[in-house]
């Protein structure tokens, strides 16, 4: 029998917080505009994060390889 790794463990604890979630038959809980507007805020942010980051990586790339066809070039 193998031991699990946490890497196993993280989507069965997600499926196991959802379907607890899920089962409940009264939940007090409501999310107010505060939240709403937090959470567009996290997703917008992330967004433009993933897009920088790309672009800086991009950046990079063309500068390695530029900078490998300029080397070649000299010689």
């Amino acid at each position: 029998m193998q031991i699990q790794t946490r890497t196993n463990l993280i989507p069965i604890a997600l499926v196991v917080l959802f379907v607890g979630v899920g089962l409940s038959e009264h939940l007090l809980a409501y999310i107010d505009l505060g939240t709403g507007s937090y959470i567009l805020q996290l997703f917008v942010a992330g967004l433009f994060g993933m897009v920088l980051s790309a672009k800086s990586l991009l950046a990079r790339v063309r500068a390695f390889f530029t900078r490998a066809h300029e080397d070649k070039s000299k010689f």
